[in-house]
């Protein structure tokens, strides 16, 4: 092999050894969230307890309040948008779509599908609400005491979305467990922590 083959032989294996480290570390990074579980507000929240208590202020008193936090620019979320327009408001409750980012789309759906509607930027999503990922919902009870803080899968990339029976058990006095949040962060600090690079967070 002459000395000029060896070289692009050589300089071609040294390309791959140095690219190879950086490409599993873009797709890691494209990975989080929809493999693991990204932070929730908790129960005692101030900030999310006034946020329900808002919602709960417009509802009749015998309604339970649910607020499902969804993002426009998500396919998790659009995934729980398309979910909700078939299932409806269910009842018994006033259930109110919390949508990060203007989508005149997805927001003419929400009113004709019956539910209430709150357009917010990512960072009103964070004061407001204290949510820094979706898709997201909260539950409270008519009493206006938070029940559910949660996802709506009960594993990563899960095809069974699991919030009607959710809100169906707290109806009936039980207690299901709060599922992980697999998604989008949307906030600019969380989108900062799994998504350096601004791959996935350009637009």
């Amino acid at each position: 092999m002459a000395k000029a083959d060896k070289l692009r032989v050589w300089a071609g294996r040294a390309a791959f050894w140095l690219w190879a480290p950086t490409l599993l570390v873009i797709v890691a990074m494209l990975m989080v969230g929809h493999w693991y579980s990204l932070p929730k507000p908790a129960h005692e929240d101030r900030a999310l307890e006034q946020a329900m208590r808002a919602v709960r202020a417009r509802a009749p008193r015998s309604d339970w309040t649910v607020v499902h936090a969804l993002y426009s620019k998500c396919r998790c979320s659009q995934r729980i948008l398309s979910h909700l327009f078939s299932r409806r408001p269910l009842p018994g409750t006033t259930e109110v779509i919390v949508l990060v980012g203007s989508h005149a789309e997805y927001e003419r759906r929400v009113r004709e599908s019956g539910f209430e509607l709150d357009v917010v930027s990512p960072e009103e999503l964070s004061r407001k609400y204290h949510f820094q990922a979706a898709p997201l919902f909260a539950v409270s009870d008519p009493n206006g005491s938070l029940r559910y803080v949660g996802g709506y899968t009960d594993r990563k990339q899960g095809l069974a979305v699991r919030d009607v029976e959710i809100v169906r058990a707290l109806q009936a006095h039980a207690s299901p467990r709060e599922l992980p949040l697999f998604g989008c962060a949307v906030s600019r600090s969380l989108q900062a922590l799994t998504d350096p690079l601004g791959i996935k967070n350009r637009t």
